[in-house]
């Protein structure tokens, strides 16, 4: 991708196009990688939810999350060259790209015993550079976070680094907060408690309008009621692989923003008050994944959302397993869900 081919009405057509095969099974899947950086708005919304590589920080790291997400041999990728140091753009999002089984040498360490860098998550994100990965060790932490810069947070356990958010100003009723692009999350627990205020970002995970995170093999909870969610992006974009969402008081992912953008794939929501997804606005994106014992509904679209549904089970919530507005079948695509 170059900002010249979301414009090309070739390009548009030859992708559409494709992802209608994917769509009938026919073909595997379609992974844009990014030679040039493309602004947010030439971006058709079908292709919005696909996962990017982006080629224009690092080409060994892109072409190696791209074998791996090709399913062939990491052995295959080539040497970086020594001589060649590509530039980054002005304007690009600096992700770090990295993916959980990546190592984390050079990395910020948080431990609450104080034997790393930082006690607090918060204090190390505020000291990292864009591009900086932070590695949080086993602990109970009660803090909301802020991330404004694209860092990967990467504990070294889903089930012994936890992160309790705290009673807080309005911008800060989340456990974590992302308002940048390129944000990598991985492998936490994310407790959010009632604290009173009644505000949808008093949530797990909010991401801000203009955010974008990228989330793997994390566990959220929230103990507000009302219009929280255990996750929710208002107005950002949001890639959730191998999650887990359960017990929530409202619903367990939100999308209430026309430029909000969901890609879940593999992830379990269950047990949450309201619905497992609530599509209030924006596009939706959801694959092989479970929502169960939820008690309304498994997937909730409202009229002027749209969304993909692929190979998920939706069986045993409460009010079922769909509630579609009339106005929204054309704009929603179901294929082999158990219902």
């Amino acid at each position: 991708m170059t900002p010249h081919a979301p414009r090309s009405p070739w390009v548009r057509d030859e992708v559409n196009a494709a992802l209608n095969q994917v769509r009938k099974g026919r073909m595997r899947g379609v992974i844009p990688v990014v030679a040039q950086s493309c602004a947010d708005a030439d971006i058709p919304p079908l292709w919005d939810p696909l996962h990017r590589y982006d080629a224009t920080r690092t080409y060994d790291a892109a072409l190696s999350g791209l074998l791996r997400a090709l399913g062939l041999a990491e052995s295959a990728v080539p040497a970086p060259s020594s001589t060649v140091s590509p530039s980054v753009p002005s304007g690009l999002s600096q992700s770090p790209r990295v993916t959980v089984a990546e190592p984390m040498e050079g990395a910020l360490v948080v431990d609450a015993g104080g034997k790393g860098h930082y006690r607090t998550i918060a204090e190390a994100v505020k000291a990292a550079s864009p591009g900086d990965r932070i590695l949080v060790r086993a602990g109970h932490y009660t803090e909301s976070i802020s991330i404004e810069k694209s860092v990967a947070l990467v504990g070294e356990d889903t089930r012994t680094v936890v992160i309790e958010g705290r009673t807080g100003a309005f911008d800060q009723a989340a456990c974590i907060l992302v308002k940048a692009r390129g944000v990598h999350l991985a492998k936490l627990s994310l407790r959010q408690p009632a604290t009173g205020l009644l505000s949808a970002q008093n949530c797990c995970l909010w991401v801000n309008w203009g955010g974008e995170a990228r989330v793997e093999d994390c566990d959220f909870t929230t103990a507000q009621a009302g219009s929280a969610s255990g996750v929710n992006t208002g107005g950002g974009s949001l890639t959730l692989h191998r999650g887990r969402i359960h017990d929530c008081k409202g619903n367990g992912v939100t999308l209430d923003n026309s430029k909000a953008r969901l890609l879940l794939e593999d992830t379990v929501i269950e047990g949450c008050s309201k619905s497992a997804l609530y599509v209030k606005s924006g596009v939706a994106t959801v694959r092989r994944s479970q929502f169960k014992n939820n008690g309304e509904w498994g997937v909730r679209v409202d009229a002027g959302a749209s969304g993909t549904f692929e190979d998920n089970d939706l069986r045993g919530n409460g009010r079922g397993a769909w509630s579609i507005a009339a106005s929204s079948p054309l704009h929603v695509q179901r294929a082999r869900n158990q219902e």
